[in-house]
């Protein structure tokens, strides 16, 4: 397994155009801005969500979303893979830092770093499967040791709160493209440096 760098890019295609469209401008010829017009109109009003209620909200949400969206759509708006690593494009934002909902292009066998949380997150798979490794935190050793792992097929939802609870490593194992929808806690303009918190593995 190797661990690739991520490229991060606005995509002008679903970025600033799914901004300026209200959540009730729905249109049958395009049901997959119409699906993400409505997620923002969720994520909305889940960013008012007490804590402790969050993460049962953005479960229920994104499970409906990677049933409903229809993907051929959703796949010609968004780029080929990168053979660089993995890549994130911003698909919905609060304009107050509330919130930053973004899809994830990952390639043939391209891996996140082992991290832990600066901030809530969620996502859910999209199209095609990722392999998910969790780790435990040692505090004496200051390291992440490896605790297991899962495969996440399509419709596979995860939420985790900021800290230690949710360290793991995210990826593509197979030959084939993987698409992912991830919401994170933080503006827009953040998400290359306050979501990830990388951290060393210990040895085994």
């Amino acid at each position: 397994m190797t661990t690739q760098l991520m490229t991060h890019s606005l995509n002008p295609k679903l970025g600033p155009a799914l901004s300026s469209i209200p959540a009730c401008a729905a249109t049958a010829r395009e049901p997959a801005v119409d699906a993400l017009a409505q997620l923002r109109a969720r994520l909305a009003a889940c960013s008012t969500a007490t804590p402790a209620s969050r993460g049962e909200l953005l479960r229920s949400m994104l499970s409906e979303f990677a049933s409903t969206m229809p993907m051929d759509e959703l796949r010609e708006r968004l780029p080929a893979p990168s053979a660089n690593g993995y890549q994130r494009h911003v698909l919905a934002a609060d304009p107050n830092g509330e919130y930053c909902a973004v899809a994830i292009i990952w390639g043939p066998r391209q891996f996140s770093p082992v991290h832990a949380h600066h901030t809530w997150c969620a996502y859910t798979v999209l199209e095609g499967a990722l392999m998910e490794t969790h780790y435990d935190w040692c505090a004496e050793q200051h390291g992440a040791q490896p605790a297991g792992h899962r495969l996440c097929a399509r419709n596979t939802v995860s939420y985790t709160d900021a800290g230690y609870s949710g360290i793991h490593c995210l990826g593509n194992a197979t030959t084939i493209p993987a698409i992912s929808l991830h919401v994170y806690g933080v503006h827009e303009t953040q998400i290359a440096t306050a979501v990830n918190h990388l951290l060393p593995v210990l040895a085994t």
